[in-house]
């Protein structure tokens, strides 16, 4: 029966191990759907722009021109450099897709700014089912129905220095 337990034990602490090396573990709090769903509205529409729905002219109504346009394949990236914005809309239906911050300034729908802690998040958002490891940090992945995702990227030290709100 000692055996057994040992034999279990350091299968579990491989397979710990191979996913870390993945760069992919769950959090060990209790996912809180209840947060993921009831959010979903206010997370579309935290910077005052709504995903899937508002466009370019809302855009620029709300934050000005921007400082750099990028045309890619799919979409059109609105660089707002001084304000630490970053969106993409989709070139065929005009729509936001994505948003990006990285600036203080701004938060998210449950007050998450810049510089907060792992467990911030968590304490706001509940586990999520997606934490990747990388060499540049941790990055926290909230899914919202079935289509929306909220990501968080946390530097070396632990701090929040981006988030992100898009659907896919």
């Amino acid at each position: 029966m000692k055996k057994l337990l040992w034999v279990l034990a350091g299968f579990g602490l491989i397979c710990l191990i191979g996913s870390v090396a993945a760069g992919v573990f769950l959090a060990v709090k209790t996912l809180r759907p209840e947060l993921l769903d009831s959010g979903l509205q206010e997370e579309m529409g935290a910077l005052g722009v709504t995903v899937g729905t508002s466009t370019e002219v809302e855009l620029i109504a709300r934050f000005g021109e921007p400082q750099q346009r990028k045309q890619e394949t799919l979409s059109t990236v609105y660089l707002y450099h001084s304000k630490g914005l970053l969106f993409r809309v989709d070139k065929q239906t005009g729509k936001l897709l994505w948003y990006e911050v990285t600036s203080s300034e701004y938060a998210t729908a449950r007050g998450i700014r810049l510089g907060a802690t792992y467990d911030q998040i968590l304490d706001a958002y509940g586990a999520t089912n997606y934490v990747a490891l990388l060499p540049t940090g941790t990055r926290l992945r909230y899914k919202y129905g079935t289509a929306f995702f909220l990501e968080f990227w946390l530097n070396k030290a632990g701090r929040l220095d981006r988030f992100a709100f898009y659907h896919s």
